[in-house]
């Protein structure tokens, strides 16, 4: 089994009303973010966002420069359409673990190989 192949520009769509944006380089298992995520239409930015795909599971920690650090976990969803190819997942700030919210990718993953 192949690894989800997440490079690039895209969405999680959160239930808590936030829009998370993710720009993110991968070098086969593992992510890199940067600086170049960013969620209330551009206003927070990320200081730094690493994290690794393992087969159909996503992992990705953003320090945002707001003081809140989120991790974004999920799983790719290989129900029907629409959301078939999607992540889904949830996102706790680390720094204040009561603050937690599902997620969705706004767009569908390949696997690689």
């Amino acid at each position: 089994m192949g690894n989800l192949q997440v490079g690039g520009e895209w969405d999680a769509i959160q239930s808590n009303e936030f829009r998370a944006h993710f720009s993110i380089q991968q070098s086969g298992t593992q992510l890199n973010g940067g600086m170049n995520c960013s969620h209330s239409g551009g206003t927070v930015k990320s200081e730094s966002a690493t994290g690794y795909v393992n087969g159909n599971y996503f992992e990705f920690i953003v320090k945002w420069n707001n003081g809140t650090q989120g991790k974004y976990v999920g799983l790719q969803n290989a129900g029907g359409d629409p959301d078939r190819g999607k992540i889904v997942g949830v996102t706790v700030d680390l720094l204040h673990p009561t603050q937690h919210a599902d997620w969705t990718s706004s767009r569908s993953f390949p696997l690689s190989g």
